[in-house]
């Protein structure tokens, strides 16, 4: 089973003895090196997640933040992932939002139809659909009439 732990990184320490120009990349590591130590995996196993990355270089090379907190998940093969807290939540928050969306029916509106006093779906997309082939066949008229007579 996947082991789950929340963590509050503290970088600046880290990336305070790097030189400007280095700073995100020293950031990196330090996250590396600290999930390596509470994890007990091998520096090599750790996976940076994508939205951390980003979190990491959002202000370029020369200013990362001083702090992040991570959510770590460690497989029994000894490979830990690391993903920022606020990144996970709005994943879910996402999936759940296309979700929801998926599980919304059409509206169905009473329309009664001339024939019959039945009630039938209005479809407004059909009945555009009719009004554009309408004018392309009056255009179409008013072409071939135009050819006929400069014949």
């Amino acid at each position: 089973m996947a082991e789950e732990r929340t963590y509050v990184i503290p970088l600046r320490r880290e990336f305070i003895r790097a030189p400007k120009y280095t700073r995100a990349k020293r950031t990196v590591a330090a996250v590396r090196n600290f999930i390596s130590k509470h994890m007990k995996v091998r520096k090599e196993n750790v996976k940076v997640g994508r939205f951390l990355n980003l979190k990491i270089w959002e202000h370029g090379i020369k200013n990362p933040p001083s702090k992040v907190e991570v959510k770590v998940i460690k497989t029994p093969e000894g490979i830990a992932t690391v993903e920022l807290v606020s990144a996970l939540k709005q994943i879910e928050k996402a999936k759940a939002d296309e979700k929801a969306k998926a599980d919304k029916k059409p509206k169905v509106t009473p329309k009664k139809s001339k024939d019959s006093g039945d009630l039938s779906v209005k479809d407004d997309v059909s009945s555009e659909t009719n009004e554009d082939s309408d004018d392309k066949d009056q255009f179409d008229k008013k072409a071939s009439s135009k050819q006929k007579k400069s014949e």
